[in-house]
């Protein structure tokens, strides 16, 4: 089955179920590596004239050196209904570095290469962003500190990249 492209006006995609339950595989690269890590965290809106996905990496992660260098990015999400077929790609994907291995080689995915943008086959939908704007979380600034108790004890802070959505990709029906 091949992607097609789909309006994001036209979009029918429950953005909170697939973050919460589904996961998503953030994809990124440089000119010698491509990196995947699951995430469970992001969003998604309508700032500064675009449509954007926000995605949140922490500095310790091989993903966050080529997220930071990079212009491009993908997030690839696996159809629900087969979805039992990859949670152990996506709890592989979050437990292991890619410092220390190829975690494409080791999960057999299949790498699609797309003018400026990288994803797979396998996936249903994929989101093809351009980073327009980076930025660390700063505990300065949460209303509730309660946050920062529960998920920073180590004060390891995501950084908070912004993307503009190029291309909203879901796999065409047979």
């Amino acid at each position: 089955m091949k992607f097609e492209e789909i309006n994001l006006e036209n979009l029918n995609f429950n953005v909170f179920g697939a973050l919460k339950n589904e996961w998503m595989l953030i994809v990124s690269w440089n000119e010698s590596e491509t990196n995947i890590m699951t995430a469970s965290w992001g969003g998604f809106g309508f700032v500064w004239s675009k449509n954007i996905a926000i995605s949140f990496i922490r500095p310790q992660r091989h993903t966050f050196h080529l997220m930071n260098n990079n212009k491009y990015h993908s997030l690839c999400f696996f159809d629900p209904k087969n979805l039992s077929k990859y949670r152990s790609i996506l709890n592989f994907c979050g437990k292991e570095s890619g410092k220390n291995i190829d975690k494409i080689k080791e999960t057999g995915l299949t790498t699609i290469n797309d003018g400026n943008f990288k994803y797979f086959e396998e996936a249903s939908t994929v989101i093809c962003c351009k980073k327009i704007y980076s930025q660390f979380i700063c505990q300065e600034y949460f209303e509730e500190k309660d946050i920062i108790n529960n998920n920073y004890p180590l004060k390891d802070y995501h950084k908070m990249f912004i993307g503009e959505i190029s291309k909203f990709l879901v796999k065409s029906k047979p």
